[in-house]
C-alpha cells in the first residue's frame, strides 16, 4: 500500500487547556478512510519484517540473552 501523490493527511491536535470551546458548528462532513484490509495489514507487517531483517541491528546494537535461554557449559 503506497500513499498517492495528492493524498492528504490530517491530523488533529488536542485544543489548548484555557481555550474556550468553538461556538460555531461546521456542517462540513469529511468522509474517514477506509480502514485497511486484512491482507493489507499483513502486507504492511510482512513488508515491516523484512526491511528490519535486511537493515540488521542499528549500529552500537549488542545481542541480550534471552532470560530463558539455558546457560552454556564452559567446554
Amino acid at each position: 500500500m503506497s500513499a498517492g501523490a495528492n493524498a492528504t493527511v490530517v491530523r488533529w491536535l488536542a485544543p489548548e487547556l484555557d481555550a474556550a470551546p468553538s461556538p460555531v458548528e461546521t456542517s462540513i462532513e469529511v468522509p474517514l478512510p477506509r480502514p485497511p484490509s486484512l491482507e493489507e495489514i499483513q502486507a504492511i507487517e510482512e513488508a515491516a519484517h523484512r526491511d528490519g531483517y535486511e537493515a540488521g541491528p542499528p549500529p552500537g546494537a549488542t545481542r541480550k540473552a534471552s532470560p530463558w535461554a539455558r546457560p552454556r557449559c564452559a567446554a
